[in-house]
């Protein structure tokens, strides 16, 4: 089993430097999973680059203000490809880890970020030992194996 970080789906997506090995990992043999904070992330990580794309975006205040105003129909074919990776790579998204003692433990172990505690956190809750992402910071953890950095 290997779960799918979100620097993984976005490189894809955006068709990124990377994209090639983020595809080799998607289409892999291994059964896939990634967790609701992942796709939360992905989410916002693709509005902002289809925002500052096609809307002049800047950045993460003017994304907020952009949404409060428009909505999210605009972003539909990055939500749309998001959801359309998901279901064809038949990636199982798992429910986040609701331990905020543990979570605090592991930012502090592992010198992590909410946000990637909260995945090693459901990682280890589901018994998952294997990580694909293109971000360093997962290779502090000691019972995570990374793929792609």
């Amino acid at each position: 089993m290997v779960f799918i970080d979100t620097s993984i789906l976005v490189e894809y997506i955006l068709n990124g430097p990377n994209a090639d090995f983020a595809e080799m990992v998607l289409s892999g043999s291994s059964t896939s999973v990634t967790s609701t904070i992942v796709y939360r992330e992905s989410l916002g990580a693709l509005a902002m680059a289809f925002g500052r794309q096609r809307f002049g975006i800047k950045g993460i205040h003017s994304l907020r203000k952009f949404i409060r105003k428009n909505g999210w129909a605009p972003f539909k074919p990055v939500i749309d490809a998001l959801d359309g990776l998901i279901d064809e790579s038949g990636i199982v998204v798992l429910q986040d880890s609701p331990q905020t003692n543990a979570l605090r433990t592991i930012m502090e172990k592992y010198h992590l970020m909410p946000s990637d505690a909260q995945i090693v956190l459901t990682c280890q809750a589901y018994g998952i030992e294997k990580i694909a992402t293109f971000d360093s910071d997962f290779k502090r953890v000691d019972f995570l194996k990374t793929l792609g950095v």
